[in-house]
């Protein structure tokens, strides 16, 4: 019979011990104590070493993290920026429209450039 550390006995225990001796009710109490306290010693070991683990995995995680933010520092690509060159252009009156003249500004990069 075992018992959860710094608790009583069932209440149904009580009528099973009211009979016994003094004698037989320590020496039970005793029993009890000892199998809940090797018990108890597997649960808490392995929740330590649960706590552990997480622990060290946190570690690493923290480092390598670190590790990163590190190497982001040192080796920056240094992007080189796009030449733009916006040109104007005049588009046709069209009678139709609401506006008399429209102007649309065109972005002109090395790409779509034409020669005239």
């Amino acid at each position: 019979m075992t018992k959860p550390l710094d608790q009583s006995y069932n209440v149904e225990k009580y009528q099973v011990l009211i009979n016994k001796s003094y004698k037989e009710i320590l020496l039970s109490e005793i029993e009890a104590n000892t199998n809940s306290y090797n018990k108890n010693k597997i649960i808490t070991e392995k929740g330590n070493k649960n706590y552990v683990t997480a622990v060290r995995l946190t570690t690493i995680a923290l480092l390598f993290s670190i590790l990163l933010l590190f190497t982001n520092q040192f080796f920056k690509i240094e992007k080189i920026p796009t030449k733009v060159q916006v040109v104007n252009i005049k588009t046709p009156i069209h009678n139709n429209s609401i506006n008399d003249s429209t102007q649309v500004l065109q972005i002109a990069t090395p790409n779509n450039l034409k020669p005239h």
